[in-house]
This record gives C-alpha cells, sequence and structure tokens, in this order.
C-alpha cells in the first residue's frame, strides 16, 4: 500500500508547485473520494469498526468479531484507495507549511489559532466520544469508517502546523524532548508489528473469563505498546541498524 502511494506521489506533487490552485483542488477531490468510497464499502459489507466494538463481543461472540475484523482488514484497512484520503491531507498540509517557509509569512493570527484549537477539540470530541463510546449501529459505521480517520489526521495536521510554525512553543518543547527520540527513531518498525502484537493478544486471550471494561482496555493498551516497542527495538537492532551502516558506507564511498 505505501509504495503505491509513493507511485501516485509524482502526480499531485507536481500538481502542487506547477498549478497550486488545481493541486489542491485534486487532493480534496481525492480526500472526499476516498471518504465517500470508505463510506459505499462500509454499507456493502456491512463493516464495523474493529477497535470501538471490541467490547460488544470480547466477552462472548469473539469468533463473529473475528470474521468481521478480517472482512474490515482485507477491505478497508490494507488497500491503498480508502486511505487515500489521511496521505492526501498530510501531502498537502506538509506543501503548504513548506510554501509558508519559503514566502517567509508571518505567524497566523491569534484568531486564526482559536478557532484551529477548537476546532482540533471538537474533531477530538467527535472521534472518540460522539462515535467510540455510542451504541453499535450502521449510521455509526459509516460515520467512523468514512470520516473518523479524517478528524484524527486533521487534528494530528494541526498540532504538526502549530509546533513547525513556531507558535505553540511549550508543545513543541515538550514533543522535542529526547525521551522521545528512541521512539520516534522504533516508529516504522512499531507500524508495521502493532497488528501482530494486537492480534495474538486477542488470540490468546479468547479463552479467558474476565469481562470487558474501562480498566482491561487500559490494560490492554499498555500490553500492546509494551510488547510493540520491545519487538521493534530488536528488529531496529538486527535489521535497520545493519542496513543503515551499509547505506553510510556506500555514501561515504
Amino acid at each position: 500500500m505505501d509504495m503505491q502511494f509513493h507511485l501516485m506521489t509524482p502526480l499531485f506533487m507536481v500538481s502542487l508547485f506547477k498549478w497550486p490552485r488545481f493541486g489542491y483542488g485534486l487532493i480534496i477531490l481525492g480526500i472526499c473520494a476516498s471518504c465517500c468510497y470508505r463510506c459505499i464499502l462500509t454499507i456493502k459489507y456491512s463493516l464495523f469498526h474493529h477497535l470501538s466494538c471490541l467490547r460488544y463481543y470480547v466477552d462472548g461472540d469473539i469468533d463473529s468479531f473475528f470474521y468481521r475484523f478480517f472482512i474490515y482488514l482485507d477491505t478497508l484497512h490494507i488497500k491503498p484507495i480508502p486511505n487515500l484520503g489521511t496521505y492526501l491531507l498530510g501531502l498537502g498540509w506538509g506543501h503548504y507549511i513548506w510554501n509558508r517557509e519559503m514566502n517567509k509569512k508571518r505567524s497566523t493570527s491569534m484568531m486564526t489559532l482559536c478557532f484551529g484549537w477548537i476546532g482540533c477539540y471538537i474533531s477530538l470530541l467527535i472521534f472518540y466520544d460522539v462515535l467510540y463510546f455510542s451504541d453499535e449501529s450502521l449510521l455509526k459505521h459509516i460515520a467512523y469508517n468514512g470520516f473518523g480517520t479524517i478528524l484524527y489526521s486533521c487534528c494530528m495536521g494541526w498540532i504538526f502546523h502549530v509546533c513547525t510554525t513556531k507558535q505553540m512553543e511549550l508543545l513543541s518543547r515538550l514533543l522535542s524532548l529526547k525521551i522521545f527520540f528512541p521512539f520516534s527513531r522504533l516508529s516504522f518498525a512499531a507500524y508495521l508489528i502493532n497488528f501482530m502484537v494486537i492480534l495474538h493478544y486477542l488470540l490468546s486471550s479468547t479463552k479467558q473469563d474476565e469481562t470487558f471494561s474501562f480498566i482491561s482496555m487500559i490494560g490492554f493498551v499498555l500490553h500492546a505498546t509494551f510488547w510493540t516497542y520491545i519487538l521493534s527495538f530488536i528488529a531496529s537492532l538486527f535489521v535497520e541498524v545493519p542496513v543503515s551502516r551499509v547505506f553510510r558506507w556506500f555514501q561515504g564511498n
């Protein structure tokens, strides 16, 4: 999927640099098409969002959960077109920030910053509270699968924007602490490994009698995070570090 995104990138990058308005319009069109496509797939295959609906299945009907989860995985999670929207959002936002720096534009006005943070808070509220903790329904799944990832990506994009434009010095310093550096080096390996850790946890816990609760959800997150980064460190040690040294050797010669 990532490679297919890289192959599509020149189409949008050339448009952004040559004809910026057309490029941004093309990106917006791609985001809308991706969201609509996700909604159509959700209706056609009766897809659910696995994490928001886990509590309905984990106490007894886990087999049904896995069946629907693998349909969701094969239909939405690993296909390029349904995930194109978040990729294009990052691409367009990155070009916008780069263009600001090249043109040395002034900082965003205080009113824009206020509305930006309010929009970020509302988007996170919708993503986590309104959609995540609401009762299971087809309309919820359509909204969550179709627009949830875009809402979350907009929030992350806004945080990235205020940090890179140096308009949130406290947050920028917090995220730049050296304690986060090792985690950033392991982030790509963690991205590749986390699904296997989550899947192993769910498969190995099918015979447990504990009921699903907020505490068990916290335990699940901590367990998955811990083992994801442990395995990512091992993978980085045996794969990424040797490969990076080989690349440095080639560059030096």
